[in-house]
């Protein structure tokens, strides 16, 4: 079994055709078929089937997929981190993480520790993959991903996964604020109370761990915010506050990212946001895992 033999599955799969299959690969038509009929030949099964000018995969055929899938996403990962570690003397490092924590506060500290030099960034090449968690959980196990950060309400143990291959930790936490433009009329009120919020268009951050905090904070308030302006990313919110449009509940770390903004205690308990962080157990090289952790730590 070659890794040229699984990635002819995993293109069959994807292409129906094989001479498809033949052009993705460099290679002639006959060759294709030729590894094709070795396969079958091996697992003593039929893999293959022709259907209306298609190649799909029979039951086993798909069975072999799975595991496909997973040999070439091994492979070509070992040969990207194996090109960037010879060509450029680098450790590749793969950190998945939510669209908004990428935007908002990964990619800003990752920056932020390449431009202060620190030792740990002459030694890796970063690479920041988004998406959902469970996806990454996957990428995480399989080797694909060396780290994931992700939010969650509240403080205290992450609730990443509870795969024992996984482990998990708290990066840091920061309650969540009222962000407002410069010249909001909420800056006049004193005291500030929750139902003041009420009054002024509410604009909601869809990621869900901050979500979850804010709907912890509105039930301990008992109301309810109806946003005017839902938005996937911190950073166009955030900009939408400055400009007036509205007022948002996020965490003070985040709002510290736009200069423009006055953050402003929520009235009542204010509930926690916090970061999380996932690697896996068996990882190949751990303390420079540990590093680039220590790395990402806001001071």
């Amino acid at each position: 079994m070659s890794i040229l033999k699984m990635r002819i599955i995993v293109l069959i799969d994807q292409l129906k055709k094989v001479t498809a299959v033949a052009e993705a690969l460099n290679m002639r038509q006959p060759s294709v078929s030729f590894h094709m009929k070795k396969l079958e030949e091996e697992w003593e099964t039929k893999l293959f089937e022709w259907k209306t000018g298609k190649v799909v995969l029979t039951e086993a055929g798909r069975l072999l997929l799975y595991y496909a899938r997973q040999i070439v996403a091994s492979s070509d990962e070992a040969s990207r981190r194996m090109r960037e570690l010879t060509q450029h003397d680098r450790h590749r490092l793969v950190i998945g993480c939510s669209g908004s924590v990428a935007s908002t506060l990964l990619t800003r500290q990752l920056l932020d520790g390449y431009r202060t030099g620190q030792g740990i960034c002459e030694e890796l090449a970063i690479t920041v993959q988004t998406g959902e968690t469970e996806n990454l959980i996957e990428k995480l196990v399989s080797g694909e991903v060396d780290l994931i950060v992700s939010g969650a309400a509240g403080k205290g143990e992450a609730k990443v996964s509870n795969n024992p291959l996984i482990r998990s930790e708290e990066l840091l936490h920061s309650p969540l604020v009222l962000a407002l433009s410069a010249t909001h009329p909420l800056l006049g009120v004193e005291p500030l109370s929750a139902a003041d919020v009420l009054h002024y268009p509410f604009i909601s951050i869809t990621d869900p761990s901050v979500e979850a905090a804010c709907m912890e904070w509105e039930a301990a308030q008992q109301l309810e915010l109806r946003p005017v302006l839902r938005l996937d990313q911190p950073s166009l919110a955030l900009q939408a506050v400055a400009d007036g449009s509205g007022v948002a509940i996020v965490p003070e770390l985040v709002a510290r990212q736009h200069p423009g903004l006055v953050r402003l205690p929520l009235p009542g308990a204010t509930p926690l946001w916090s970061l999380h962080t996932a690697r896996a157990v068996s990882h190949w090289n751990p303390p420079l895992v540990r590093r680039a952790l220590d790395m990402l730590v806001w001071t």
